[in-house]
């Protein structure tokens, strides 16, 4: 195999990798924006009937009831409902141009394409990668998580080892 058809390899296992991180952090954000809206949910219905039959924990009550009305207040400063639909989106054309990536890879692995058109096909890849971040993460802020990319290469490697 030639360089150049190995570094379209190493890009595709790359990119897949960021498939996995992606879809992880869409994860993790619903996971933190769920927590978040069934601690609002439970504290609003529960702390009321609470501090009804147990008035003599009206302190406790009080706290709860005070602590929910400040994350509902803070709930839209947090980023995590925010990212869930850009990352959501971001998610599904990721795993779509990486399709469009391993079809190309089987004329690549074939022979069928020259040096040239390889790494036209590589510098093509990787102009969507980016024109697809910018149009679906734009300004959002996604802090990198060194676990989850991890995690991510992990799985991107198990998914080629099983090809």
């Amino acid at each position: 195999m030639s360089k150049i058809a190995n570094e379209y390899w190493d890009s595709m296992n790359e990119f897949k990798a960021h498939c996995h991180y992606v879809h992880g952090y869409l994860i993790r954000s619903e996971r933190w924006n769920n927590r978040i809206e069934i601690y609002l949910a439970i504290t609003s219905s529960v702390c009321i009937g609470g501090w009804a039959i147990w008035a003599e924990f009206s302190f406790l009550w009080g706290f709860l009831i005070a602590l929910s009305q400040v994350l509902n207040a803070a709930k839209s400063y947090l980023p995590f409902s925010k990212r869930i639909k850009p990352l959501r989106n971001l998610s599904y054309a990721f795993d779509e141009l990486f399709i469009d990536m391993e079809d190309e890879w089987y004329c690549i692995s074939e022979g069928d394409l020259t040096v040239r058109e390889i790494h036209a096909k590589t510098i093509e890849f990787k102009r969507r990668i980016g024109a697809l971040w910018k149009r679906h993460i734009g300004e959002l802020t996604i802090p990198h998580n060194d676990k989850l990319l991890k995690n991510s290469t992990l799985i991107a490697k198990e998914y080629f080892l099983r090809k």
